[in-house]
């Protein structure tokens, strides 16, 4: 069947000289090029299914599409076109193996090794989606390696293989295992998907096994819930990363190849904020964005280190929930802590010497160094929560009961020992001072709780910065104007880009203005921050229009299209007008897909810019030539973005 399918030239050029291999689609020859040019690899869709019209052309545009396409780590089609065989594609000859048959060899490879696969790959996917095309189906069957050249191929598949699967209303996209969630749940992909792929192979090569099995891989098209992935051995920073790569929601994902990169290249410890939920509805929300788009509730905005203030609280309930809830509630308004922290509740006595020298006891101070107007404020939101505590300016004195005791008969042989250790001034002086002595270890002094210092550290965003704050506010607002969900989700991803490089320029503007950086880093900070409003405004006239183009798609599938088609070819063959209705309408809606797909991915690399230059910002410690260059940079980045946009 290969063999017969394959054989003779194709558009009087190439000859098939043997067959190469097959899909479920399509058949692949080796054929050589009579006009002296080099082998070719010659790809025809299966005589059962190039008798459709609409699986025809689709087979031939994807191929057109394809040819755009000229990074080097991408196999290249040549040409494309129709003969008395049917369709084909001519495509560059790739001799090696694929990365499945490596994988299979070596079984699994080491994070330098697995590097040199994963770069030239991740820039051939940006190449890709800068032109609007999203592969849909990366996978190590698709990916040729000799030596370490590495070439992605099957461009344009995975929409000829889903439209082929189609019986009734059905619709296939990809290989269960690598594609993402949200190729099954409403068939739309962006770049995100891809990188989704990307992560599991990624997953595959650094441990030589898939992160789950087909069944779970199907599970988690149906729960959208992040399952913990088993540890690679190749660091933490790694580990960080795959679990971005395979979060079930893109908007958790990276936006491109060149982040995930950027994020492998970032200092240790240097990444993106960790998602956490909002203290009021539960909605995801990101630990450094200080509101919740869902719901609109603030948190907090306090001035750190601006007074002497503090929030002290006076006890906790003997309750596993209520000290989970504290910290859920904190975790909002402090830094993430080294260790754990344990309150003492309940009985002293059930505690051991070593377990009593880390707890923290009553009256905590949580937060210092507030004036007295944000104190009061923390404090009554700490209130809200159920939770007994104070604002304070005055250190507490007093002491436990049994405490007093205790350091009372402790007291008494010191007492002695002064009296008799002062013959000079005489026992009674010396029994003053033990008195004194013993007073002031019955009242004790509490002092403030120490934890990572006095207190916990409140977080830098809770710290207002004009600028992004208003930058965030026109970004909550605009939010409802944008109706389809996947759009509004990425609008939301980008907006809060903004509003983080918006708030770490400026801030570095604040500290150019104290001194710590140049005169003219510090104009470039300023002119930075003063252009992000009207790059939040072309974002959103982007994201608006991509909201129509998602609009106009909702009405009819793909998949649905193909199956009338389907069914109108097998009840009713003369109908030849309905048909071409049909068949205009597809070629309409797919012209609208691209369109989308293009705007989608568009819009996802301006988030990875964002993100990339927001994270080498992130990354600085100090002034100097390294601030110098990253300033410049991403003032520069900032200007093309805007030129990237249309106004």
């Amino acid at each position: 069947m290969v063999a017969a399918a394959v054989t003779g030239a194709a558009a009087g050029r190439y000859q098939v000289v043997q067959p190469l291999g097959s899909g479920s689609t399509a058949l692949v020859a080796r054929a050589r090029d009579l006009a002296g040019g080099p082998d070719v690899a010659l790809k025809r869709l299966r005589p059962e299914l190039a008798s459709s019209p609409a699986l025809r052309r689709r087979f031939v545009r994807e191929g057109e599409l394809a040819r755009q396409l000229t990074d080097p780590s991408i196999v290249r089609v040549l040409d494309a076109g129709e003969d008395d065989q049917g369709p084909f594609l001519v495509m560059e000859l790739v001799e090696g193996e694929t990365l499945r048959g490596l994988l299979q060899r070596e079984r699994r490879l080491e994070l330098p090794a697995a590097r040199r696969i994963l770069t030239p790959l991740a820039r051939a996917l940006d190449h890709a989606h800068a032109a609007g095309i999203v592969h849909r189906d990366v996978k190590p069957e698709n990916v040729f390696v000799r030596g370490w050249q590495v070439k992605l191929g099957d461009f344009g598949n995975a929409r000829v293989t889903a439209l082929a699967s189609v019986t009734g209303a059905s619709l296939t996209w990809g290989t269960p295992e690598y594609a993402a969630p949200e190729l099954f749940s409403r068939g739309r992909a962006d770049p995100r998907s891809d990188l989704y792929a990307l992560g599991v192979m990624i997953y595959e090569l650094l441990t030589g096994r898939l992160p789950w099995t087909r069944v779970q891989a199907l599970g988690r098209m149906t729960n959208r819930s992040a399952a913990s992935l088993p540890p690679t051995g190749a660091g933490d920073q790694v580990d960080r990363l795959l679990a971005d790569l395979l979060a079930p929601s893109p908007s958790d994902r990276p936006a491109s190849g060149a982040e995930v990169l950027a994020r492998l290249d970032a200092p240790a410890g240097v990444g993106r904020p960790a998602l956490g939920a909002c203290a009021q509805c539960g909605a995801p929300q990101p630990d450094d964005l200080p509101v919740c788009f869902a719901c609109h509730h603030e948190t907090l905005c306090l001035t750190r280190g601006a007074g002497h203030w503090m929030v002290v609280l006076r006890r906790l309930d003997d309750d596993v929930a209520a000290v989970d809830r504290l910290l859920r509630v904190t975790a909002a308004l402090r830094e993430p802590m080294d260790r754990p922290i344990h309150f003492l509740t309940g009985s002293v006595a059930a505690y051991s010497e070593e377990e009593l020298k880390e707890v923290v006891d009553f009256p905590a101070t949580l937060f210092g160094g507030l004036t007295e107007a944000d104190a009061r404020k923390l404090a009554a939101f700490l209130r809200d929560h159920g939770f007994q505590v104070d604002a304070t300016d005055r250190i507490d004195w007093s002491m436990p009961a049994g405490k007093a005791r205790r350091h009372w008969l402790a007291a008494i042989p010191v007492c002695i020992w002064l009296s008799a250790a002062v013959p000079v001034v005489g026992p009674w002086a010396g029994l003053g001072l033990g008195v004194a002595f013993l007073a002031l270890a019955t009242v004790g002094w509490r002092g403030r709780t120490h934890i990572r210092g006095d207190t916990f550290e409140l977080r830098q965003h809770v710290a207002p910065v004009p600028a992004a704050e208003a930058v965030l506010s026109d970004a909550s607002a605009a939010v409802a104007r944008i109706r389809a969900p996947e759009v509004r989700a990425l609008f939301l991803d980008v907006s809060t880009e903004v509003y983080r490089l918006t708030r770490r320029a400026a801030l570095f503007a604040d500290r150019a203005a104290a001194g710590a950086a140049s005169t003219a880093e510090g104009e470039l900070l300023q002119r930075t921050v003063s252009a992000m409003p009207a790059l939040l405004r072309r974002l959103l006239a982007a994201a608006e229009q991509l909201d129509g183009l998602d609009d106009a798609l909702n009405g009819t599938t793909e998949g649905e299209l193909m199956a009338a088609l389907t069914r109108l070819d097998r009840a009713s063959p003369e109908a030849t007008a309905a048909r071409r209705d049909l068949e205009a309408l597809m070629d309409a809606r797919d012209g609208t897909e691209r369109q989308r797909a293009h705007l989608a991915a568009h819009l996802c690399e301006l988030l990875a810019r964002l993100r990339v230059t927001s994270l080498a910002l992130l990354g600085l410690q100090s002034a100097g030539d390294e601030l110098g260059t990253a300033v410049e940079a991403a003032s520069a980045e900032v200007a093309a973005l805007l030129a990237a946009i249309p106004a």
